[in-house]
């Protein structure tokens, strides 16, 4: 949200697709000057939420870029981004895809029927990081982990900030790194 609240002040025209959830489950909305589209998921069918989920993600799209050519698309999800490389007209853009942590590791780690779909997840997230122009990483573990993943990425780490308006320092604070 930051990045594109300083895109959007820098007067670039900022769309976010994202998730529904039931703190956001608006599907289409306006937040300071910034338009959000949102997908619905229902988790509580996994054998058929990665199927349901690139549905709805590529539905997204195609509303959100309606009459819209992006420069540049930024991707932070697995899956929102293997459905994006799937469409064809998203092809020829730019794209930066920020990789936070394994999703194939997160099913792994939660077991039971989530475990079932890490292989899945694997498979999704080497396409992503082959597919993708350049890869973010926070630190130099999560680089590490990419290139454990697909070797030949593009890679740039940007470490995670804080913005010290919003979270001003108290006095005789001591920075710590």
């Amino acid at each position: 949200a930051e990045l594109a609240n300083g895109l959007h002040k820098l007067n670039c025209n900022i769309r976010v697709i994202t998730r529904a959830t039931s703190r956001a489950p608006q599907l289409r909305e306006s937040i300071d000057g910034i338009e959000f589209f949102r997908y619905p998921i229902n988790p509580s069918k996994p054998f058929s939420f990665i199927q349901t989920a690139r549905k709805e993600i590529e539905n997204c799209l195609s509303v959100a870029l309606e009459n819209f050519r992006p420069d540049i698309i930024d991707l932070h999800q697995p899956l929102s981004a293997y459905s994006s490389f799937s469409l064809q007209y998203l092809k020829k853009i730019p794209s930066v895809y920020t990789f936070h942590s394994s999703w194939a590791d997160e099913l792994a780690v939660r077991g039971g029927i989530h475990a079932l779909f890490s292989p899945i997840a694997r498979l999704v997230e080497k396409q992503v990081l082959k597919n993708a122009d350049k890869i973010v990483v926070l630190s130099a573990y999560s680089e590490k982990r990419v290139l454990s993943i697909n070797s030949k990425c593009r890679i740039k780490i940007i470490p995670g900030g804080v913005d010290l308006e919003k979270f001003p320092l108290k006095k005789n604070c001591e920075l710590h790194s």
